[in-house]
């Protein structure tokens, strides 16, 4: 129209028509960003999932990038509760946080509690067994505490602490460890200190007693008058003795 009228010149159009443009694109710009910005179509990719955190357990590489990783699966939900096949949208949420939490679990804490496992071993006994080098100048060694810097991740509205579970993993196995094997006590004591020193984590003490305490009590004594052993005997939880 304005060249109809001969209202602008050539380059005033010209110049017009870009300026509404750009007026344009900002009226647009959140909706533009938001489409840009909008990852829920990683629900339909999720299978990549736990090959996204093996790699990254495998490569120890910007680890702490996972948080990005789950701040674009959190724009799931959204979709999944605009669902109409189901009157319930939580069944769905629940099932979607499931599957991921549990991929993160055994693609990641669970290769990383191991890990730290076998290292503590192997600290401990380098001095007893003819090993291989473990001097990390000459040979290669993962460098495992980038993973424990890593803060707690927010997740459909729990926390996922990797640093936690990776200490309430340790602690559960040497308590069950001590308690099958209590002349082995030092031996946990020594990985728990050397897992402080080296990866910064917070282990309980088992409190179990460094042996087995026999009084010589005879058992068939016992079961002949069972009625007075149970009547006058009590169990010391902690010590594992009667008295």
């Amino acid at each position: 129209m304005a060249t109809r009228m001969r209202s602008f010149k050539e380059d005033e159009l010209s110049q017009l028509s870009a300026i509404l443009k750009r007026l344009s694109d900002i009226s647009c710009l959140q909706e533009v960003l938001r489409s840009a910005c909008d990852t829920s179509f990683l629900y339909w990719h999720r299978v990549i999932f736990p090959t996204y955190v093996a790699n990254l357990f495998e490569n120890a590489v910007d680890v702490y990038k996972i948080k990005y990783m789950f701040s674009a699966l959190q724009d799931c939900f959204l979709p999944l509760m605009s669902t109409r096949h189901v009157d319930d949208h939580t069944e769905l949420l629940d099932k979607f946080n499931e599957e991921i939490c549990a991929d993160f679990h055994q693609s990641l804490v669970e290769p990383l509690c191991t890990a730290i496992e076998t290292e503590l071993r192997l600290d401990i006994h380098h001095h007893e067994y003819q090993l291989d080098n473990r001097n990390p100048f000459s040979v290669g060694l993962k460098d495992l505490t980038v993973f424990l810097k890593i803060k707690p991740i927010k997740f459909y509205g729990r926390f996922l602490d990797i640093k936690a579970a990776v200490e309430r993993y340790l602690d559960t196995t040497f308590y069950n460890l001590t308690t099958v094997a209590l002349h082995d006590w030092k031996k946990y004591s020594e990985m728990r200190h050397v897992a402080t020193q080296k990866y910064g984590l917070q282990l309980t003490e088992s409190h179990l007693p460094s042996q087995t305490l026999e009084q010589g009590l005879d058992v068939l004594e016992i079961m002949r008058n069972i009625q007075v052993f149970v009547s006058k005997y009590s169990y010391n939880l902690n010590n594992q003795v009667r008295f």
